[in-house]
């Protein structure tokens, strides 16, 4: 007995419902996760080279998921301390891994202050520091190396 082809469709069709649903549903399962499939990576140098000359030009133009790597070396001076990171979910770290290696120096005494990284009220962010020697913060009052406000 032989089907017509009205009959082969009719029976194919459901594979077809079935298998659309799923292609969405993937499409939407990669798209909903933010920053998960357009993650980027960037690299800073203590001599300004790299992607970005400073780690705060780096966090400015990072978005949510983003890594920071950073050359081995001395961060110091503008761009490299009294860092905001603006409420990002960010990784800063070592490119090499090696804590001692990689060194953000806050330059920071009694006459100027300053810090490694400042935290505001409600950032509601995520800051995950990596391999990293903060060291010549200087506060009066709270923190030297990160100073979290409120």
């Amino acid at each position: 007995m032989r089907r017509s082809r009205e009959s082969d469709s009719r029976l194919r069709a459901p594979r077809f419902r079935l298998a659309m649903p799923l292609v969405l549903l993937a499409i939407l399962a990669a798209t909903a996760v933010p920053g998960a499939v357009h993650a980027a990576t960037y690299v800073v140098h203590p001599d300004g080279s790299g992607d970005y000359a400073t780690i705060q030009e780096a966090v400015n133009a990072c978005a949510d998921g983003d890594t920071i790597e950073l050359g081995d070396g001395m961060f110091t001076g503008e761009g490299n301390r009294d860092i905001s990171w603006q409420g990002k979910h960010l990784v800063i770290r070592s490119q090499s891994g090696d804590a001692d290696a990689c060194v953000i120096d806050c330059e920071g005494g009694q006459t100027e202050p300053h810090r490694a990284f400042v935290i505001e009220d409600g950032d509601g962010s995520s800051l995950v520091l990596e391999n990293l020697t903060l060291r010549s913060g200087y506060a009066s009052g709270h923190g030297g190396a990160v100073h979290f406000a409120g």
